[in-house]
């Protein structure tokens, strides 16, 4: 009689996005509830997860990544864009976070750019001025 033979749910990556808000705030709780949802789904899928990044939910869902050894896809907009929103002057701390945000793509599976510059016409998703 043949074996019955459990296996992982997809032969392939289950993929989950992450983006949210940039002032999202670390309640009690938070962070177990979004450890165990990560591990649950890691453990039951060949699990990665893409990120936008930004500061706030994007940053605590691929720091809780990092810290799980779950595979981070790191997506931004441009090469640019984590010298300006993790500087000083960017950062809604008003601190300069660029070498945080350089520990975390460092850790990442893949760091992926959407595009080469901010202002770049993405094939007439920008009106041909550059979008300004």
């Amino acid at each position: 009689m043949p074996q019955l033979v459990l296996e992982k749910a997809v032969s392939r990556p289950y993929l989950i996005a992450a983006t949210g808000s940039r002032k999202t705030r670390v309640t009690p709780g938070l962070v177990e509830r979004l450890d165990e949802f990560l591990a649950d789904n890691a453990h039951t899928h060949d699990l990665m997860v893409i990120s936008g990044m930004a500061e706030g939910w994007d940053e605590l869902v691929a720091r809780r990544c990092v810290v799980l050894g779950i595979p981070l896809i790191a997506a931004l907009p441009n090469p640019g864009c984590g010298a300006y929103y993790w500087s000083a002057k960017g950062s809604l701390s008003g601190q300069d976070r660029t070498g945080e945000l350089d520990d975390l793509l460092a850790a990442a599976a893949s760091v992926r750019y959407i595009c080469g510059g901010l202002y770049r016409n993405m094939a007439g998703v920008l009106p041909p001025s550059g979008g300004r």
